[in-house]
């Protein structure tokens, strides 16, 4: 309901950049701009003064009564004085960029790092830093004045300073420009602002706590092994010793056999066996919270699983089929993470459509684990036909007592 709420806050306000960059374009924003320009060349001080000004300015109205007006025309006069002043602060010379966090998971703190060199020949005073008005799904965060404060720079040199915000919603998100400004003396109002770049940042969901995932056993040969895997557990099993035969490689013969038998003796290896992995992610819900459940569950999966030995192949979300290879030193959880960033409700599994698309890629799968988020005779038809190629197939349902789990963050043994 809280999210429902928030929507309501920014129903006039465009959630994509494309669609702010149309608004702004628009006839409404133009009328509306000059106001917003001097609303945004006041401080929060500023802010609170003009707000203190209209009231004296209510309680002034009547001049035979009361001497109010007289503190209105003083506290007016100085309102106007300050943001007339301002446009001299100026900042000539100051370069601003963002440094941003390139992902942040749901509900985390991204914290965004304002960079400012004073490229000029002229030293600057003290500034302030300000962000972008964020959508529905992001918030700033409260934070001490002093940390969206730069007391100055001298010319070559470079101050920092830090703004945070938290994220309710996944997906890729385009935040608008930075701007950095001088602070007139007493602080009521900023000079013109310099702005930053647009900023990208991907929120991607949370993990589900998966400690343990049970899966039908399976392996496929790998012969020769996987370029870039790491020799751990049985990559490079010892299978025993034979007699050396021309082009063995010199560093596998094996000393002490040599000696007790009098003849060249070589180790042998056997070659790495892999457990390949594909997980295939049910979108066919109109239900918001069990698809967020289901997408934070396929994403602790995955995470499970790279701890291991198992190689990750496949990421299916509906019916895109997306190749990976996770696991064994081969890649990293994060582009699975990415690529969960992004997923949308879609239409309830077609078994053949998506078995033809996984026809090519079964023969190389040990197993493949299915997250439904629905137990129907679809579901479990997919099933039983992955299961059928003799690939070895989990099945994990997303009901409505694993979907609270998974937003409680309890440990999860499937």
């Amino acid at each position: 309901m809280r999210i429902d709420l928030a929507r309501l806050n920014h129903v006039l306000i465009p959630q994509s950049k494309e669609g702010r960059d149309r608004f702004r374009r628009g006839l409404i924003f133009r009328l509306l701009r000059p106001i917003f320009g001097i609303v945004g060349s006041f401080t929060r001080e500023g802010q609170l003064f003009a707000t203190v000004t209209l009231i004296a300015a209510g309680l002034g109205l009547d001049v035979v009564r009361t001497d109010v007006y007289l503190l209105f025309c003083v506290l007016a006069g100085v309102g106007v004085a300050s943001l007339a002043i301002s446009r001299a602060f100026v900042l000539r010379g100051v370069v601003p960029e963002v440094v941003a966090p390139r992902r942040v998971t749901v509900g985390d703190v991204a914290r965004f790092e304002i960079v400012c060199r004073n490229t000029g020949a002229d030293p600057q005073g003290g500034m302030l830093v300000g962000g972008p008005f964020l959508p529905w799904h992001g918030q700033w965060q409260p934070a001490e004045p002093a940390s969206r404060f730069i007391a100055g720079l001298e010319p070559g040199e470079t101050g920092r300073a830090a703004m945070c915000a938290r994220f309710v919603l996944r997906g890729e998100h385009h935040l608008d420009t930075f701007r950095v400004a001088a602070r007139v003396p007493f602080g009521l109002s900023l000079g013109p602002p310099v702005e930053t770049g647009g900023t990208r940042i991907v929120v991607v969901p949370k993990p589900a706590n998966v400690t343990r995932l049970t899966m039908p056993l399976g392996r496929r040969h790998q012969p020769g092994g996987v370029a870039l895997a790491s020799k751990s557990g049985e990559s490079m099993d010892l299978l025993g010793v034979r007699p050396y035969r021309p082009g063995d490689p010199v560093r596998d013969l094996h000393a002490k056999s040599w000696a007790r038998t009098g003849a060249p003796v070589v180790r042998e290896y056997q070659q790495e066996y892999f457990s390949r992995v594909g997980v295939v992610l049910d979108t066919g819900t109109t239900d918001p919270e069990r698809l967020e459940a289901a997408i934070s569950l396929a994403a602790g999966i995955v995470a499970h699983l790279s701890r291991g030995e198992a190689l990750i192949d496949l990421l299916v979300v509906g019916d895109a089929v997306h190749e990976l290879t996770l696991g064994r030193s081969l890649g990293f959880l994060e582009q699975a993470l990415d690529l969960l960033a992004c997923v949308r409700r879609g239409p309830p599994p077609n078994v053949d459509a998506l078995l033809r698309r996984l026809g090519p890629r079964l023969s190389r799968l040990s197993t493949v684990v299915v997250v439904s988020v629905a137990d129907d005779a679809t579901r479990r038809a997919l099933v039983e036909r992955i299961g059928g190629t003799g690939v070895g197939c989990a099945y994990v349902l997303v009901d409505e007592a694993r979907q609270r789990a998974v937003i409680a963050g309890e440990a999860l043994a499937l």
